[in-house]
Parts: C-alpha cells; structure tokens; sequence
C-alpha cells in the first residue's frame, strides 16, 4: 500500500503517488491503514450503486442561492456521479436512504460520520473520511462541507482537474476499463476557518458567478467562518466627525488630520465598542466585525498614543511610521500598539455580548509589526504578505504574531494592476510558483506562469505551511475590487488539448 487513498487499475500502483496532488499530497492530518480494493467499475458498466445516507434531507436539497453559506452536499454528489462516470464509461446510479445497512451490502456510501455509525473525524476542521471495506466504498464527513472534501479529495486522486473556472480549464482521464479504489484516511484542512481566493472584478453575470462557485467547491475553497477584515473608520464619520471633534483623529506632524482615528482616544474606543456590537446586533449571522484601520498611512502620535506604546522617543522608519522602545526594551510600533489595544477593549466587549463572535484585524503597513501583548481569544489577524511595514522577517513576522493571537491568518497578493500592468512575468503570482510539491499535468507546462501560481497556492492553504504557527487557520488571497482582476486574462495556450494533458495519468 502506498501513501495515500489509491485508485487502483489492473495493476496494482498508485496514481496518487504519480500525481503528487492538487490535494492528496496537501492532507496533512490524516490516517493511514491497509484496506482491501472495491472494484467500481468495470467494461464501462458500474457494479456498485451511490447510495445517500441523509435522514434529515440536507444532503440531496438544492442549495439556497441567497443564503449566505449554502450547502455543498447535492452538488458536490452530483459531481461524483458525473465525474465517476466519465473515468469509467459507466452510468452509476444514486439513491436516497435514510439509514446505513451495515457492512453486509456493497455500494459507494455517502454521509456523515454519525449517519454511517463512523468515529474519528473533527468536524470544527472540516475533516472526512475516505474508507474501503466489504464491497464498500465510505465518504463521511461530520457535515456536508467535510463530506464535499472527501468528495473531491477522491475525484482528484482518481486524476480529475479543474483549474480554473469554466468547462475550458476542466481536466478528466480517459475511461478506464477497470475502476478500483483501496484505503484508509482521514484528512483535513490546516486552515480550517476560511480559505479564498477571489478576482478583483469580472463577476458580472449568474455564468462567471455560478462557474467560480464550482471552481471553489471543486477545488475545496471553502469559507465555514466569515472573515471581516476590511479597512474601517469603527464609526467615525472622516468628513462630519473631523469637524466637531478634531481630537478623534490622528495627530500627524503635530497637525490633527482626517487620515486615521486616534485609537487611544476614550471616546474613540467606546465608539467603536458601539459600532461593533451594532454590528453584530444588526446582523445576528454575521461572525466576525473588522477594526482595521482605514488604507494608508497617516498613523496618530499624540501623547495617549505614546502612553498607550510605553515610549517618548519615536524613530521615522520611513513615509512617517514612527518605532520607539518601550522599558521593557522591545521595539515597538506606535500604530501597532494603538490599534491592537483597541481591537483588545472590542473584542472584550463583543465576548461579554456575544459569545462565540469574533473581531477581525490586519497586520498591516504601519500596524504590519506585532504589538509587545498578547492579543484576546476572540481576535482573528491577517498577516498581508505585501505593504510590510516592520523590520522583522516574515518568518519573525509571523513567529511574534502566533504567538499572541489564537487566530492568524495570511493574506497574499497575486497581482496589482499598478505593479504589473499585465506584464508576462511581472504579476506576483508568477513568483508563487514553488514550495507546494510537483503535478505532471503543471510541469508540462500547459498553464501561465501567473496561473501556475495560483494553482499551486491552492496547495498551500490546504496544508500548514506556517509549520511554527499552529494558529494559523486562515488564508485569502487576492485584493480590493478596484485593482487588476486575479482571474483575468486566463486563456488555456493553443495546441494543447484535454487528452495531452492528462497522458501522464497512465492505465
């Protein structure tokens, strides 16, 4: 038995060791067993039946389009009908059921841990469980986004691709005449709490809409947690406010001025103590309200701020982001100190209220630097990978930060129209093209550099690549709408077909 869940044709090898995969080679919380093989397939018809293990009904119901996390379940069982049948030439059947038989009858069974009498799986990380027994074929999960993983995690290992949205970037292998699966695993995402990636604009009709939602689900893109870290005036109104009361906002070369609010200020704080949990109040379903600063530099430097930071002495690192030493002799960011506070008094509040909510914050340009104190439960950062305005490394950088926050997430800039003005190799997602593992189908070539990029990061925030870091549970890649579309430009290279591309898939 190799590593991973195996397809098995009449040869007894393991594509998923050929593949390295999008995901197979990503799960790194998983188990592994020697289990017997259960044929699927064979001479294109099917020998097995899917059957759907859903007593409650959620399963098989079509998603809401207007709710805000719709279920997975029935597309994604309706892609591993399609999908099975199209690498076996067979029409595999799918029927509804209300409880599991036991062990005693063959079939592909599709469920959730405690419908399919399974143990093992962590919901609140999305797991699932792909497992082979008696003629069966097991994909659980505790909830119909970890069943939708293990879903596709088989997909893939059995040699299906999408990458990119729409049928043009689809990937499928050739009918086999034998399809046979052996294994044991549970597998999961390390970053559990939300994993994006989004275009700056083009979303404009139901069709891109409706094909980026399948690429995500396809690709186990998923977003159980709604992340908020949007820049935020916390209140303020920058325009009206700023003309009443001048000392809301930042002292900026001993001038008051509308660029930042003054995070110290008390009645700034409760401002934002009532925004947040107006928010919330608002919006009962929302999960997380954001305290990040409004884009920009700009940061205060009045005398609350410089008690607040522990320092009377302040350095300009540069474009006016003041570090000074506090008397423990950390180096320390003013606007880091400010801000970080400030989502600590938050997030206290929005606990007391509101349990189980969360307040969501950059690292950012002049806040980019740790703060010298720990940081509330409840508080979830972003680390941005560009506009790093601190004189750590990243892997500094991101050490001080888990080490204060429960949560940490990372956030990447594939392009920026400015940076690159569509260059061919300028855009930064053809610099992410390394550190996640091999696929023959990406080496060959057949994809943009830039595209290339993104699919490898697919990878990475399917598994922990902040190794030090076991907060680190979010990732989302991208940038403000009114920037360079990541998906933009995406034309799959004339003279290569579907079939090239799969023929290092073998038997």
């Amino acid at each position: 038995m190799r590593e991973r869940f195996m397809h098995m044709p009449r040869k007894r090898f393991s594509v998923a060791t050929m593949l390295a995969g999008l995901l197979g080679v990503l799960l790194s919380a998983m188990t592994r067993a020697e289990a017997p093989s259960v044929v699927l397939a064979q001479d294109g018809k099917a020998v097995v039946t899917i059957h759907v293990v859903d007593p409650a009904g959620r399963l098989v119901k079509a998603p809401d389009a207007k709710a805000r996390k719709a279920s997975p379940g029935k597309p994604s069982i309706d892609d591993l009908q399609l999908y099975l049948g199209k690498i076996s030439g067979a029409d595999f059947k799918v029927e509804i059921t209300q409880a599991y038989p036991g062990a005693n009858k063959p079939g592909i069974y599709v469920g959730t841990d405690k419908d399919l009498k399974l143990a093992g799986i962590d919901g609140s990380r999305q797991q699932f469980l792909l497992r082979t027994a008696e003629g069966q074929l097991l994909i659980a999960g505790a909830d119909d986004r970890g069943i939708s993983h293990g879903i596709y995690a088989l997909l893939h290992e059995l040699g299906c691709r999408w990458y990119f949205p729409g049928e043009l970037w689809t990937v499928t292998p050739p009918p086999r005449k034998t399809l046979e699966v052996a294994g044991d695993r549970i597998g999961g995402p390390d970053f559990y709490i939300q994993r994006r990636i989004w275009p700056g604009h083009g979303l404009r009709t139901d069709t891109t809409r409706r094909e980026l939602d399948q690429w995500q689900r396809r690709n186990c893109i998923a977003q159980p947690f709604d992340v908020a870290i949007a820049h935020s005036w916390i209140g303020l109104d920058p325009r009206a406010d700023f003309q009443g009361h001048p000392e809301w906002f930042a002292l900026v070369s001993g001038q008051r001025k509308a660029s930042k609010p003054c995070y110290t200020n008390p009645e700034v704080i409760a401002k934002a103590i009532g925004y947040a949990l107006a928010h919330f109040e608002k919006d009962p379903e929302s999960e997380m309200v954001s305290v990040s600063a409004p884009d920009g530099l700009g940061f205060c430097t009045c005398d609350l701020c410089r008690k607040q930071a522990r320092v009377t002495e302040l350095k300009d690192i540069g474009n006016e982001v003041y570090f000074g030493t506090n008397p423990d002799g950390q180096q320390v960011s003013i606007a880091s100190e400010t801000i970080f506070n400030l989502a600590n008094r938050v997030a206290r509040a929005v606990a007391a209220k509101y349990p189980g909510k969360r307040v969501g914050i950059l690292a950012y340009s002049a806040y980019a630097h740790p703060p010298s104190f720990k940081l509330e439960p409840n508080v979830y950062v972003e680390v941005t990978a560009g506009y790093r305005r601190t004189p750590l490394s990243e892997q500094e950088q991101f050490t001080q930060f888990g080490q204060r926050a429960s949560a940490l997430g990372v956030y990447e800039y594939f392009d920026v129209e400015q940076w690159a003005w569509e260059q061919p190799g300028k855009a930064r997602a053809t610099q992410l093209d390394k550190g996640a593992g091999d696929d023959p189908l990406l080496s060959r070539e057949q994809l943009p550099l830039a595209q290339r990029g993104i699919i490898r990061q697919l990878r990475l925030q399917w598994r922990r690549i902040l190794r030090d870091h076991a907060a680190a549970v979010g990732w989302q890649t991208g940038h403000p709408p009114d920037r360079g579309a990541v998906l933009r430009g995406c034309v799959r290279p004339r003279g290569r077909t579907d079939q090239a591309a799969v023929s290092a898939l073998g038997d």
